[in-house]
């Protein structure tokens, strides 16, 4: 996403959908799984769609949704090139037969999964 377009959805307010979101469907648990970088920074041209992930997340828990157990971000540390497809593997098992949303279930699935060994995969619990 060009700086210029992410700029103007921050300034439209595109965060504040992910607040209306968790407010109208009250789930319990988010996850977001992402390639690009947390930070806004206006001279970065990479994609800021974790931002508004996490800032929609920030600000919704802070508006105390009590339904809102558990928020969290995967991400990728390092290895750019290859980080999606390590992120589509992980998502897999996470999301696979008898998994669940824990911390546990989270570790396992960066663990087991099959990611290029350039990349290092990571999470934020945006709850704590």
């Amino acid at each position: 996403m060009k700086t210029t377009v992410a700029r103007e959805w921050q300034n439209l307010g595109l965060q504040q959908v992910i607040v209306e979101l968790i407010t109208t469907e009250r789930p319990t648990d988010i996850v977001g799984f992402f390639a690009g970088k947390s930070d806004w920074n206006p001279g970065d041209t990479s994609a800021k769609y974790r931002w508004f992930y996490e800032e929609g997340v920030r600000l919704a828990l802070r508006d105390s949704h009590d339904n809102l157990r558990r928020a969290v971000t995967v991400f990728n540390r390092q290895g750019q090139s290859q980080s999606l497809s390590g992120l589509g593997r992980v998502l897999d098992l996470f999301l696979g037969p008898g998994s669940g949303l824990s911390s546990n279930a989270l570790n396992q699935s960066l663990h087991l999964a099959k990611i290029p060994k350039n990349v290092k995969l990571d999470y934020t619990d945006l709850t704590i």
